[in-house]
């Protein structure tokens, strides 16, 4: 084992976290609203489609060029900065579909995730910067940790808003909808969403890049364009490989919904999963620094398909447990894989190494989510979990194969 580092973080680690904090709290008030809110402007099964799909494509996309772009220019902080910007005003534009359509929906989702492409690979970018190698694993699991508290918040205070105007239980989703409608709720959501949205941009201004080294010496190619090396490759390949098991989370809640839980006891499951997550993120991003990553990454992979497994197989109140699992999973394994990512990247190419780890792991993760949704549809529900189970569990045990492959 390594020995711990025990120096304390540097301000800046904080100080994204904070922001990653107040972003989550305002993105997560009105996430779990957001398919009611489309529903009530009587948006064609299609619109709803393109709507995520154009927002998903924007944010895989952004987060490959904007890699590329910090890591020439030398700087990360406006990156950061306007994309915090650009995806707190993405929320009233989608506030303002009430009065223009769902066409408004589009621009605001579109507006929201081209800002969050442009910003995270420059903030974990700048993340791997402030600290040596031996705190990536505390660094990105701090980060990791308090932007999951964020989200966490925001599901409280979204379930606590909705409850104050509403009786979840028993309601369909037309009758959510009209009430929603109707009660103003949805224009109040996005009000309040504002304000965390707004300290989040704010904190971005004192956000200041750190001096860096040249990109290379005269007459040398320049290191954002030397290759990334083998190891770099392996972990993008068992990466993507696993996130092809990973569907969106939507399907879990559609699972909750379809096996006893109602509205409100759904956003409850997602609260305790943000619960799980957040106790999870610190202590195993400091244990990676200890014992390595792919060992935990190789743990988690295996949890994760004994989850979806149980997903596939069990019903009624296994849900609940099923969600705490899902967020330990979450926890264990989101921080620790950045910080392998930054391990592997020359230091001068961080920023294009994350943006095509987003990239290339977020195309297998759209493609996750589609075949999830045709087995959902042609076969089962339980289909779509098993086949999630199926690819991670290969994903784990192609760890240990593709170490002695590159050995020899």
């Amino acid at each position: 084992m390594k020995p711990a580092d025990r120096t304390p973080l540097p301000a800046v680690v904080w100080r994204l976290g904070w922001v990653s904090f107040f972003a989550d709290v305002c993105s997560e008030m009105i996430y779990p609203i957001i398919p009611i809110f489309l529903a009530t402007l009587a948006a064609p099964t299609w619109a709803l489609g393109l709507i995520e799909g154009v927002a998903s494509c924007m944010a895989v996309g952004m987060k490959g060029m904007s890699g590329f772009w910090s890591d020439k220019s030398g700087r990360r902080a406006p990156f950061i900065q306007w994309g915090y910007l650009l995806s707190g005003m993405g929320k009233p534009v989608i506030a303002a579909a009430t009065l223009i359509g769902w066409p408004a929906a589009l621009m605001g989702r579109a507006l929201d995730r081209f800002g969050k492409g442009i910003r995270t690979t420059s903030r974990d970018a700048m993340i791997a910067d402030s600290v040596p190698d031996t705190q990536y694993g505390r660094a990105y699991g701090v980060h990791a940790g308090m932007d999951t508290a964020g989200a966490f918040v925001g599901a409280i205070i979204a379930y606590l808003l909705v409850r104050n105007y509403l009786h979840l239980d028993g309601l369909r989703l037309d009758q959510l909808g009209h009430s929603f409608a109707s009660g103003g709720l949805l224009q109040q959501m996005f009000l309040y969403a504002g304000i965390p949205g707004l300290a989040a941009w704010a904190i971005t201004l004192t956000l200041k890049d750190k001096a860096r080294e040249p990109a290379a010496k005269p007459g040398e190619a320049p290191i954002v364009a030397a290759p990334l090396g083998r190891a770099f490759w392996r972990a993008l390949i068992l990466s993507s490989v696993f996130a092809l098991a990973n569907s969106s989370d939507t399907f879990l809640i559609l699972r909750a919904t379809s096996n006893g839980l109602n509205f409100g006891q759904a956003i409850l499951a997602y609260i305790l999963y943000n619960f799980t997550y957040t106790l999870m993120t610190y202590p195993s991003g400091a244990l990676s620094d200890r014992i390595g990553r792919w060992r935990l990454l190789g743990f988690g992979w295996l949890f994760y398909a004994l989850v979806y497994a149980g997903f596939a197989a069990l019903s009624g109140g296994w849900i609940w447990l099923l969600f705490g699992l899902y967020g330990f999973y979450t926890g264990a394994t989101d921080g620790v894989n950045k910080a392998l990512i930054a391990d592997l990247a020359p230091k001068q190419a961080r920023g294009r190494a994350m943006g095509l780890f987003y990239t290339v792991t977020g195309v297998a993760g759209l493609a996750a989510s589609l075949i999830a949704g045709v087995l959902w549809q042609a076969v089962n529900p339980a289909s779509t979990f098993w086949f999630g189970a199926a690819a991670a569990l290969l994903a784990a045990l192609l760890i240990p194969l593709t170490r002695r492959a590159s050995r020899a």
